[in-house]
């Protein structure tokens, strides 16, 4: 996957799993809720807790800008440093992006977002008021090939 804004919640996953596969991380579950048009991330939880403060942890991710120049959006990739616990709320966001599940709007809602660090996958659940949108795991080993080998 080229880093697109399409794409890039697979592209920062696969520069995280290593890093959490070394600090024995084996789930990371991301909480998150919204409502009246804005939504945040709650709370990050590594399990089993990884012996260091994954916050200040280095990590190497893709971010994308976007300007508006003659009439049209442009949107860029580029890579920047930032914390393991940071790069897990970017991709969070992508990630919940890309679904197009609508989480944050009128009544909004709320739910979980998953990465199996083994398994190389990513589940998300989300309910709200009038709906409820549960996603099976998503493999990415294939389109990931090789990221924790």
């Amino acid at each position: 996957c080229a880093p697109q804004p399409a794409c890039l919640y697979i592209e920062n996953l696969r520069r995280i799993l290593p890093i959490l596969a070394a600090h024995g991380v084996a789930t990371v579950t991301v909480y998150f809720e919204g409502s009246g048009d804005s939504g945040s991330i709650q709370d990050i939880a590594y399990h089993p807790e990884p012996s260091a403060r994954l916050e200040t942890v280095p990590a190497e991710i893709l971010l994308t800008s976007a300007s508006f120049d003659d009439g049209q959006w442009h949107t860029t990739a580029g890579a920047t440093e930032t914390s393991v616990h940071e790069a897990i709320d970017a991709l969070t966001y992508d990630y919940l992006e890309e679904t197009g599940v609508d989480w944050y709007n009128d009544d909004g809602g709320f739910g979980e977002l998953v990465i199996d660090v083994a398994q190389g996958t990513v589940s998300l659940d989300v309910s709200g008021s009038s709906f409820a949108a549960p996603r099976a795991p998503r493999a990415l080993d294939k389109i990931c090939a090789g990221f924790l080998m």
